[in-house]
């Protein structure tokens, strides 16, 4: 059940999706790989409590549920519908849970195991969000052995980059205002595809459900299931001793499947190439991740900010750093994570779905299979999701010299880099370094970056970017001993607003 939940299933290692490589390449055409000499760790923060805009809508779906469980006048309703009735919300908002801390020690631990050898130790960033700061400071202690989380401030990243609307900021979006307000063009396609999934999965529902017999899911919006199934997640995630929710009981497995579907259609097209600007938010980094490969000082004019990325301290370059781990969100994982065309854009998703309400039909089960290349939210960006950035030194075939190659790991899953054009026919996991590079020029042209603004949303002129600069030197997070919280918000009371009130703002960070 739990890895049915998209973003909000917690991590699992999902190598087995990987196809063998023996399978499509004769050994003979295989490089053979000697050492790994450089690594880029982007993850996503630790297993977490609903974010603030959630909860709003979690406690509006619960009242309405709890109505119309009443209303039914059901006399014996079982335990899953009982504890439905019941319940009073009292989450924590947005916080790591006990799940989420262990999720990001072993991370820490994990890749210790597989990249402590290289000559530096990892230099991290982070997001100056508590939970994405906190995420660093655990993975920090797993990768240095730490027994003891009463001092998490010895593990502090080494930057944590201010995120928020109008900051400039490789990490998280907030820096191109079409994306960011409704009032802009990048929305227009997200809603009808979720409102059209959205009727099929509930008829789905309501038709096999574990409640249909109630006749009490008939009165809840689709908005309303999805905020519970959430809830399910988040009490789950939550629990002490990793026991499944009862909440989870409403629901049976071909409901879960569906919900995963909808999560992963909610993901692509906010921050996935479903939104015509949502891959450009990763457009940042991956030419941050170029200047790492090449020991050189970034090229960008999109997310990434000067103030951070041009002094030595907070951004160092060259053969001695060869070892980065950066702390982010989902959402922002996922631009990245297209930018590094990871996943197919030729079949738009939508068009996996079943048009009758006989469930998921096994087309979308071409999201978890390694030939399709299908983006899936619960395999690409879980709760502490991980991607390594490999580049290891291969020596070709027919050749007694080794040459670099970049590899690419998403949750343990090796993904095939078809973009990469190696002119030997040797293995698509492996692609040689400059082809790498000169694959991703999409970004390092910055991509359809010019789309962010208008005459509603002009550019700032003094900087050819968004908005204007950081009014405060770049900062490394001292935390004290008992904790990151208050230094955050000591850092960050001045941020700069976006410019202009244009209207409510339709993302946040997860």
């Amino acid at each position: 059940m739990t890895h049915n939940w998209g973003q909000y299933s917690p991590y699992f290692n999902v190598s087995h999706f990987s196809s063998s490589p023996s399978e499509e390449i004769p050994d003979e055409l295989r490089p053979e790989c000697h050492r790994v000499d450089f690594v880029q760790i982007v993850s996503r923060h630790g297993a977490r409590t609903p974010t603030g805009s959630k909860v709003s809508k979690i406690q509006d779906a619960l009242e309405r549920a709890k109505a119309s469980i009443e209303a039914s006048g059901l006399q014996a309703p079982g335990p899953a519908v009982e504890a439905l009735r019941n319940y009073e919300y009292d989450l924590p908002t947005g916080q790591l849970t006990e799940l989420g801390r262990e999720q990001m020690e072993d991370s820490g631990a994990k890749a210790r195991l597989r990249y402590g050898g290289l000559n530096s130790k990892p230099f991290v960033r982070a997001t100056d969000r508590e939970r994405v700061v906190e995420s660093a400071q655990l993975w920090n202690k797993g990768f240095q052995g730490g027994r003891d989380r009463s001092d998490l401030a010895q593990y502090n990243p080494d930057v944590a980059i201010p995120e928020g609307t109008g900051l400039l900021n490789p990490l998280s979006h907030g820096a191109c205002p079409e994306f960011e307000y409704k009032g802009g063009s990048s929305f227009r396609r997200q809603d009808p595809v979720l409102e059209e999934f959205g009727a099929i999965m509930k008829r789905n529902i309501e038709m096999k459900g574990s409640i249909k017999d109630a006749d009490i899911i008939s009165k809840w919006s689709i908005e309303d299931i999805v905020s519970i199934m959430e809830l399910c997640a988040a009490e789950t995630v939550l629990s002490q001793d990793n026991s499944i929710s009862p909440l989870c009981e409403l629901f049976g497995a071909g409901d879960w499947k569906l919900f995963n579907y909808y999560c992963t259609l909610t993901k692509y097209y906010k921050t996935g190439a479903g939104n015509p600007l949502g891959k450009a938010q990763g457009i940042g980094f991956v030419n941050e991740l170029i200047a790492r490969l090449k020991g050189e000082r970034v090229v960008d004019q999109t997310t990434t900010n000067p103030d951070y990325d041009e002094p030595f301290d907070t951004f160092p370059t060259g053969v001695e750093h060869n070892f980065f781990a950066d702390f982010t969100h989902d959402s922002d994982m996922t631009s990245i994570l297209f930018v590094l065309n990871l996943y197919d854009e030729s079949e738009d998703p939508k068009n996996l779905y079943p048009t009758n309400m006989n469930g998921p039909s096994t087309t979308i089960e071409k999201g978890y299979d390694p030939n399709y290349r299908h983006f899936a939210a619960n395999v690409a960006v879980p709760l502490a999701a991980r991607a390594y950035i490999e580049r290891m030194q291969c020596t070709p075939p027919g050749s007694n010299s080794p040459e670099s190659y970049i590899r690419i790991l998403v949750n343990d899953r090796v993904m095939r880099q078809p973009h990469c054009s190696n002119k030997d026919g040797t293995s698509p996991e492996l692609c040689r370094e400059d082809d790498f590079i000169e694959s991703l020029r999409w970004a390092r042209e910055y991509g359809n970056w010019d789309q962010c603004f208008s005459a509603q949303f002009p550019r700032d002129a003094r900087r050819g970017r968004s908005y204007p600069p950081m009014p405060r030197p770049p900062i490394r997070v001292h935390c004290p001993p008992d904790g990151c919280t208050e230094a955050i918000e000591a850092q960050t009371h001045d941020r700069p607003e976006a410019i202009g009130d244009f209207g409510p703002k339709s993302q946040e960070t997860s």
